[in-house]
This record gives structure tokens, C-alpha cells and sequence, in this order.
């Protein structure tokens, strides 16, 4: 488990440098327990508000055929073959998808 894992090198260092020491850290001094639920709380929970961002989106679009066109015809338009990268260049040429 990458949580374990984790939290085992965070245990093994505590102490050990003269930062100040992370919530994290402060956590599994006080309890090993609470900090994994935390850590699993936090990336479920950043997991799950994408996925809503994404199917709500998707939902939208689906809902309202004109807009749908109109951003197809926008990313076809500044990304015209679909084996290209799209790097933040190309992102900042639809105007549309950032509205």
C-alpha cells in the first residue's frame, strides 16, 4: 500500500531534520490511524470531485446541442489532426472551451 509506505518513511525521518514538521508528520506522531484515513480522504476525495466535474461537463454538453457543435467545431478547428499534442498552446487558441 503506497499510504503505508509512505507514512513508514515519514516515521522513520520524523525528527530528523530541523524543518517544521507537516501536518502530515504531526499526524502520525499523535496517531498512525487518523493520518492514513486522512490521506486516503484526501485523494478519494480529489478523485471523486474530478470525476463529477468531468461527467457534469459531459452531462451539459450532451444536453445542449449547440454549444456541443460549437466547441467540436472549435477544438477540430484548432486541432485538426487527432494525433497531435495539445500542449497549453493550443488550449490558449480555444476560446470557447475557456469560457
Amino acid at each position: 500500500n503506497h499510504i503505508n509506505k509512505a507514512i513508514e518513511n515519514l516515521d522513520k525521518n520524523l525528527g530528523q531534520n530541523n524543518k517544521t514538521p507537516s501536518l502530515l508528520e504531526i499526524l502520525i506522531e499523535k496517531d498512525k490511524r487518523i493520518a492514513i484515513a486522512m490521506s486516503v480522504d484526501l485523494l478519494l476525495g480529489g478523485t471523486e470531485t474530478t470525476s463529477e466535474t468531468v461527467a457534469s461537463t459531459l452531462f451539459y454538453l450532451a444536453s445542449n446541442q449547440r454549444i456541443q457543435s460549437k466547441l467540436r467545431e472549435e477544438i477540430f478547428k484548432v486541432i485538426p489532426d487527432k494525433n497531435s499534442m495539445i500542449d497549453r498552446n493550443l488550449l490558449d487558441q480555444c476560446q470557447y472551451l475557456k469560457a
